[in-house]
């Protein structure tokens, strides 16, 4: 699906709980992902995040940011409030942007937003359904070499839960797009009452949120003998654990490595190509009434 740009370790959290693999904002909260390679009006690329709203102001909630703190950077905004759903293409600090206009969201329930931007054009996908395209301004005169979540670096005002941020360095087919929102969406049932989900991990980082409970929920038995990729797992009392299966001792470097359900990691895959991950288990009572109506 095309390498994610960005890392682990440099996601940075301002006033921002992580629970059950979902960010709660709620007062001055942010999330700051630094771009490894900075983008603007010429480059293909795709933001996914998906986003639930406790509240919505009056004036503009700033909701994804695709910028940097100077004027005249290239900047891709997504915004909502009371009226309208909105997307703006331009510069910061400028005056000549292209507009996508659409209905506002609905408070308590979950919106998958993709915004593709693919040969000087730019897409706003929600939940699977393209509700308009723009050229791309030309009117910036510097990258972008961040994107924010839930506000900008100056102010925050989402009022809400986050979960599953990711950033392809392409632009995203309608396909892919769909394979993101079912995989993430909707697990399913075996006979033996267990469900199943499969996770594809593309070359590079990624994020993805552990599903189920699973016998012990240990990397061994969540992951079995995966060679090729290395997890990264942050505990907010230990910092970060990075694990991964060594060929030669035939076994995970950190055996007793519990990842428990609704757990977000991050995965490099090391490979050229996708890895799918194939997760078995029982869901937690706490999520089944928002994952695909599972109850």
């Amino acid at each position: 699906m095309g390498a994610i740009s960005g890392s682990a370790q440099s996601l940075e959290l301002r006033n921002t709980q992580e629970k059950d693999g979902e960010y709660h904002f709620k007062e001055n909260s942010l999330i700051t992902y630094p771009l490894e390679n900075p983008v603007t009006h010429g480059d293909s690329f795709s933001v996914s995040v998906w986003m639930q709203y406790d509240s919505l102001l009056r004036e503009k909630s700033h909701l994804i940011n695709v910028s940097d703190e100077a004027c005249g950077t290239f900047q891709q905004t997504l915004y909502a409030h009371a009226g309208k759903l909105e997307f703006f293409s331009g510069a910061s600090c400028g005056s000549d942007f292209n507009y996508i206009t659409t209905e506002a969201p609905q408070l308590k329930k979950w919106y998958h937003y993709v915004i593709v931007t693919h040969n000087k054009t730019v897409s706003l996908y929600v939940n699977t359904n393209k509700v308009g395209s723009t050229p791309v301004s030309t009117s910036a005169t510097d990258t972008a070499k961040r994107i924010y979540f839930g506000g900008h670096h100056t102010y925050a005002e989402f009022f809400g839960r986050l979960k599953n941020i990711a950033f392809y360095n392409k632009g995203l087919t309608e396909q892919e797009i769909i394979n993101i929102y079912t995989d993430i969406n909707f697990p399913t049932k075996t006979e033996a009452g267990l469900y199943t989900k499969r996770q594809t991990v593309p070359p590079g980082f990624s994020m993805i949120n552990i599903p189920f409970s699973y016998r012990d929920n240990s990397v061994g038995a969540l992951f079995g003998i995966m060679s090729d990729i290395v997890i990264y797992n942050y505990d907010y009392h230990g910092g970060w654990l990075i694990n991964y299966y060594d060929r030669e001792f035939e076994e995970w470097d950190t055996p007793n490595h519990v990842i428990s359900a609704g757990t977000p990691i991050w995965i490099l895959n090391n490979t050229k190509s996708n890895i799918n991950i194939n997760f078995q288990g029982k869901i937690p009572t706490s999520w089944r009434p928002s994952i695909g109506g599972v109850k």
